[in-house]
């Protein structure tokens, strides 16, 4: 299956330093505390996955084979996130990819294109496989945005959550999801931002592919690196007359492409806003040494 077909939410995960958990503050990691950790790590892992089983079974899905590995895949990486964070921003960190995987195949099937259930990759994210190719541009457009605005809803509302109960974590939780769904909303390659803006102008190919290359020199990363490999012929083609297959595959009128517009940047707004401020409310929470 082609890179083409395939919906993935990238993860920044990777550079977030471990956490203790339970380890009391400014005295280290109690003595046996990693093992502890892992083997917690683990009991979620097998906990869920012993759960996702049997629900999948009780459901009697067409596609249980595909929604097993899914489930599997997720208690995989709730496991290792567990272990390396804690239960509980593993649990809220998967989650927000989950209902974001669920935005791209919500839109799918609203078209009638079949698609995979999620898969989960530890420190890379998550991905649908899809079984069809869009028939047009604004198609694909909707579908890549349907994952970034129902993670940002949901990051909405654990953020207003977080402020209602007081709440650091969940404030922490709706930080990482503005951050995690504004990140793939940059237009390059095959995120969610390089399909939508090919439905507006596939120049925006440009200034996205260059700020990644920006964002590769702050925060290095394999993921980065990977997602600038897989989006430099993209890059090249934005430079390119169009072919006369392209301009078909683009074709639509003039309010669907404003439609399209108005969401895209409409929702980096709302996200970029809402990351503002969150971080802002964090800041205040941080005991000042």
């Amino acid at each position: 299956m082609g890179l083409g077909q395939i919906f993935g939410m990238s993860d920044f995960s990777s550079s977030l330093p471990p956490t203790s958990g339970g380890a009391p503050q400014g005295g280290g990691e109690p003595r046996g505390g990693g093992v502890r950790r892992w083997l917690g790590g683990l009991a979620v892992a097998l906990g869920f996955a012993k759960f996702g089983k049997w629900l999948m079974l009780l459901l009697k899905l067409k596609w249980v084979a595909g929604a097993l590995k899914s489930v599997l895949s997720m208690a995989a990486r709730l496991g290792v996130y567990s272990a390396l964070y804690g239960w509980r921003f593993a649990a809220g960190f998967t989650v927000q990819l989950l209902i974001h995987e669920l935005g791209h195949v919500f839109v799918a099937r609203r078209y009638g294109i079949p698609v995979s259930a999620p898969m989960f990759v530890p420190f890379v994210g998550a991905l649908i496989l899809l079984k069809e190719r869009p028939a047009k541009a604004r198609q694909e457009a909707w579908m890549a945005m349907g994952g970034p605005m129902a993670g940002g809803l949901v990051a909405v509302f654990l953020h207003g959550a977080g402020v209602w109960m007081d709440s650091t974590f969940l404030i922490l939780m709706a930080l990482i999801g503005y951050m995690l769904n504004l990140f793939n909303l940059f237009p390059v390659g095959q995120m969610d931002g390089g399909r939508t803006v090919q439905a507006i102008t596939p120049l925006l190919w440009i200034p996205g592919y260059v700020g990644m290359v920006w964002y590769a020199f702050e925060h290095p990363s394999v993921l980065v690196f990977l997602i600038l490999a897989l989006g430099f012929r993209q890059f090249l083609s934005a430079f390119r007359h169009e072919t006369e297959e392209q301009r078909v595959y683009r074709e639509m009128s003039g309010l669907a492409r404003f439609a399209i517009t108005v969401a895209y940047f409409g929702t980096m707004a709302v996200l970029a806003a809402g990351y503002v401020m969150a971080e802002g409310q964090l800041a205040a929470r941080m005991p000042v040494r």
